[in-house]
């Protein structure tokens, strides 16, 4: 299987953190944002600092490595942004159907479903 090979590359140290090895940059980039925004974390402590990048391939059949070009999949503060504006857009349509339940019960309507079985 080829595997990409992913760094973290921190702008305040100047420094690539140790590579890791998974299938997809889906999988990086989800790894990377839950790091991202937790407060415990070093990378959630400072995501302005951190960008997630891919460095090569890794083929576990024969054990080649194959550099390319550092590319940028995602900086931590493009993903703590987006989770938050998920979070936003779902709180927004919670506070939305609590409205229309509490709108549908002043007029009198039940608001809980019923089995027609």
């Amino acid at each position: 299987m080829i595997l990409t090979i992913y760094s973290i590359f921190d702008t305040a140290a100047g420094a690539y953190m140790r590579p890791f090895f998974l299938q997809s940059d889906g999988q990086a980039t989800r790894m990377f944002s839950d790091i991202a925004t937790d407060p415990e974390h070093e990378v959630g402590k400072h995501p302005e600092d951190y960008t997630l990048v891919s460095i090569g391939t890794f083929n576990d059949n024969n054990g080649d490595i194959e550099p390319f070009k550092v590319t940028a999949i995602a900086t931590a503060l493009e993903l703590v942004a987006a989770v938050r504006n998920k979070q936003g857009s779902q709180q927004a349509l919670l506070a939305e159907m609590q409205q229309r339940e509490s709108t549908l019960r002043k007029n009198g309507h039940s608001t809980e479903t019923q089995n027609n079985a």
